[in-house]
C-alpha cells in the first residue's frame, strides 16, 4: 500500500514537471507557423519550373514538337538547280595569192569568217528520303533535349529550396557572427540571380506576383515590421530582409532574418 503511495506521488510530480512543456511547444509551432507563412509568399516551385523550360524552349509541347517536325521533313523534297552558259566562237581567214614575198596589201580580197556558238542550260531536280519517315537521325538531337529538360527542372528545384533553406536560417536560427551571417545573404542573392537567369528574369516577376498576392490576403508580415522599432527596422533592411521571433527558449524573445 506504502508503495503505491510513493508510485502515484511520483506519477504526480513527474506530471507537474512535465506541465510547462505544452507551452513551450506552442511557442515552437508558433515560430514555425510564422517561418512558413513568410515561405508561403514564394512562387509555386512549378511555376518556376514551368518558367524555366518555357524560356529553353524544352518544355513537354516543344519536345512533341519537334519531334514531329523532325519526321515528318521527310516529306519535303531535297530540291536542287543549275545553270551552264557557254560560249565557243571560230574566226577564219583565207586570202588567194599566188605570189609569195609580196606585201601585204589590206585591198587585195581576203575573206573572213566568224561563227560564234552560245549555249544556256537549266536544270532543277526535287528528291525524297522516304526511309526518313520511319527513322531520321535528327530524332536523335530531339530525344537528346529531354536530359536537358530533366537538368533543367532538378537545378531549379535545387536553387529555390536552397534558397528557403536560407531563409529558414534566417527566420529560426540566424548565424550569430557576423561574417557568417553576412556570407548567407550573399549566397541567398546569387541563388535568386542565378533562378532569373535561368527563368529569363520570371523568377522576379513571380515572386513579386505571389508576394503581392499573399501581403492582400495576410497583413501580418507588415504588421510584424510595424510594430519594431525604427532602429530594428533600419538594422534589418536587406532587400526585403525583416526580423521576426524566432524560437524563444524559456520564453525569451530573441531577433531574426527572414525573406519576405
Amino acid at each position: 500500500m506504502l508503495s503505491a503511495l510513493i508510485l502515484c506521488a511520483g506519477l504526480a510530480q513527474a506530471g507537474a514537471s512535465e506541465a510547462p512543456m505544452p507551452a513551450a511547444s506552442s511557442d515552437v509551432e508558433a515560430d514555425v507557423d510564422r517561418a512558413l507563412r513568410v515561405l508561403a509568399q514564394d512562387p509555386p516551385v512549378g511555376d518556376v519550373q514551368k518558367a524555366a523550360v518555357d524560356y529553353f524552349r524544352v518544355n513537354q509541347g516543344d519536345l512533341t514538337y519537334y519531334r514531329t517536325v523532325s519526321r515528318l521533313r521527310a516529306l519535303l523534297p531535297t530540291l536542287s538547280g543549275s545553270y551552264t552558259y557557254s560560249s565557243d566562237g571560230v574566226l577564219g581567214y583565207s586570202n588567194d595569192r599566188i605570189a609569195t614575198g609580196v606585201a601585204y596589201d589590206p585591198n587585195n580580197p581576203q575573206t573572213v569568217t566568224t561563227n560564234t556558238t552560245v549555249g544556256r542550260a537549266y536544270g532543277a531536280s526535287a528528291s525524297w528520303n522516304l526511309q526518313s519517315l520511319i527513322f531520321d537521325s535528327s530524332q536523335l538531337d530531339t530525344y537528346a533535349l529531354v536530359g536537358i529538360h530533366e537538368d533543367l527542372v532538378k537545378e531549379v528545384t535545387r536553387l529555390y529550396y536552397t534558397r528557403q533553406h536560407n531563409m529558414l536560417a534566417f527566420s529560426l536560427s540566424p548565424p550569430g557572427d557576423a561574417r557568417a551571417r553576412a556570407a548567407l545573404i550573399v549566397r541567398t542573392r546569387e541563388i535568386e540571380s542565378m533562378l532569373d537567369a535561368l527563368t529569363g528574369n520570371a523568377w522576379t516577376k513571380l515572386k513579386t506576383q505571389y508576394r503581392g498576392t499573399a501581403q492582400a490576403s495576410n497583413a501580418q508580415p507588415n504588421q510584424v515590421r510595424q510594430s519594431m522599432p525604427a532602429q530594428q527596422q533600419s538594422n534589418s533592411s536587406y532587400s526585403g530582409y525583416q526580423q521576426v521571433p524566432p524560437p524563444r527558449p524559456g520564453g525569451a524573445s530573441t531577433q531574426s532574418r527572414v525573406r519576405r
